[in-house]
C-alpha cells in the first residue's frame, strides 16, 4: 500500500484534472455497489509499493510503486470510450511531478475477451511512481 501522502496527492491531481461528467471517480472500498444503469466510472487503486532506505547516514527513504486506475464502460458499447479515458488518464500523469510524487510512463490498457465484468467492460492504466521522504 502506498503512503497516505502519495494516495492524497494522486487523488487530488485526478480530481483537479478529470471531468467527472464523463465518468465518476470512486476510491477503493468507497462505494457499496456499482451503478446499475451502465454509467461509466473509474476506480483508483494502490496495489503495489515498496520502500527502501537510501544508504546514507540520514533517515532518507524512497517509495517505488504503481497506482492503477480501473476504467469501467458499459459492456457492449465498444472500446472507443475506454480508449479515450485511458489516453486522458495517461496525459494527466505521464512524466508529471506533484506533491512529492514523481510519475513515470503509464501502461497501455489491455483489451481482450476477459474484460467483461457484469454490466461493464473493464480495463486499466497503471502509473509507476517514486516518492522520496525522510523521518
Amino acid at each position: 500500500m502506498a503512503r497516505k501522502e502519495v494516495v492524497d496527492a494522486v487523488r487530488a491531481r485526478l480530481a483537479a484534472n478529470w471531468d467527472t461528467n464523463d465518468a465518476a471517480i470512486y476510491d477503493a472500498n468507497s462505494q457499496g455497489s456499482t451503478p446499475t444503469e451502465g454509467d461509466p466510472f473509474i476506480i483508483v487503486q494502490f496495489p503495489v509499493a515498496e520502500t527502501v532506505r537510501w544508504p546514507v547516514n540520514q533517515r532518507y527513504y524512497r517509495e517505488e510503486g504503481g497506482f492503477r486506475i480501473l476504467i469501467h464502460t458499459e459492456r457492449g458499447s465498444g472500446d472507443q470510450l475506454a480508449h479515450e479515458f485511458a489516453d486522458e488518464i495517461s496525459d494527466i500523469f505521464r512524466d508529471q511531478s506533484f506533491g512529492g510524487v514523481h510519475c513515470g510512463v503509464p501502461s497501455t490498457p489491455l483489451f481482450d475477451d476477459e474484460n467483461d465484468q457484469g454490466l461493464y467492460y473493464v480495463t486499466s492504466v497503471v502509473v509507476p511512481y517514486t516518492f522520496n521522504f525522510s523521518d
